[in-house]
């Protein structure tokens, strides 16, 4: 396939590169979790762990709405958790509690 048939194939598909706009935010941010975790906080399963959080937070849930409205007031309520559940088996794998 061309590069001009690309184009118009995936301009056809998702009107707005919504779907490619997606998945470049996710992979951005997976990638620097997963390197900050592996570099800075030194933890390789914290990394695994930051990694797949982004995909699954970023890739696998839909918040509706236009960006402005919907996104705002709502994600920042989940930053916490997935904190949390990221942070706490990786705690407690290295503390070594059952």
């Amino acid at each position: 396939m061309r590069a001009a048939g690309l184009g118009e194939w995936l301009k056809a598909k998702d009107p707005g590169f919504v779907a490619i706009k997606r998945a470049a935010r996710v992979t951005l941010v997976a990638c620097a979790a997963f390197y900050f975790s592996l570099y800075v906080l030194d933890d390789t399963q914290m990394a695994t762990f930051a990694s797949f959080g982004c995909i699954a937070l970023g890739a696998l849930s839909e918040v509706a709405g236009e960006p402005g409205s919907a996104r705002k007031p709502t994600a920042p309520h989940y930053w916490p958790a997935s904190a949390w559940y990221l942070w706490a088996p990786c705690w407690r794998s290295t503390r070594g509690q059952p």
